[in-house]
Formats: structure tokens, sequence, C-alpha cells
């Protein structure tokens, strides 16, 4: 489909209200629901999958891991997590350096 039909869904659930029912249901902007529409199947697949390791590794340890999602803006590139960035910058953090280090650093969050 053209991206003039992506925009014109996406102006309409922005106008029309948006799928999500109910008081506490989380409600997306626009994009959201274009994306959701064009990987909704990847996404269902990737989630079951999900779902079966959170439930593999509940049951060979008792119970499922701990997650901590950290999110912040406003800072460059490299900043957090890559201490030869940090070096070039002149400051160093390694705590935080350590902590990505056990984790995954997304760089790109859309």
């Amino acid at each position: 489909m053209s991206k003039w039909i992506w925009l014109f869904i996406g102006l309409m659930l922005t106008v029309s209200g948006t799928p999500a029912s109910g008081e506490n249901a989380i409600v997306h902007d626009s994009e959201y629901y274009i994306l959701e529409t064009l990987h909704k199947e990847r996404w269902d697949r990737e989630d079951e999958m999900l779902d079966t390791k959170l439930g593999d590794l509940e049951a060979e340890h008792g119970s499922r891991p701990n997650i901590i999602h950290i999110m912040w803006d406003d800072s460059a590139v490299g900043e957090v997590g890559i201490p030869e960035i940090q070096k070039v910058r002149g400051f160093e953090t390694p705590n935080i350096n350590n902590l990505a280090s056990e984790g995954i650093n997304f760089m790109r969050m859309y």
C-alpha cells in the first residue's frame, strides 16, 4: 500500500478514536496503529516466543527473571554504556557502563 493510504488510516484513527476500549486501556498515537497493522503477525509470533522462553526460565529457576527497563532522553549517542566515547568526551560512568554491559543497549528508539 502507498504511504498515503497508511497516512489516511492513521488520520482516521486519530479522528475517530482508537481501537482501545475500557477505562485502563492504553491509547497509542496513530503511528502505532499503522505499525501494528503492518507488523501484528510478527509481533504476535515474537510474543509467543518470549512467553515460551519466560516459561522455560520459570520452570528451571522457580520464577521468571526480573526485567528492569530504563529509558531516558536528551543524551548524545554513546554517553551511556560506551566507555570509549565517554573517554573522548572527558567523563566516566563505570557503574552505568557495567549495568549496560549486562543488558541490552538500544541506541535508537521509535
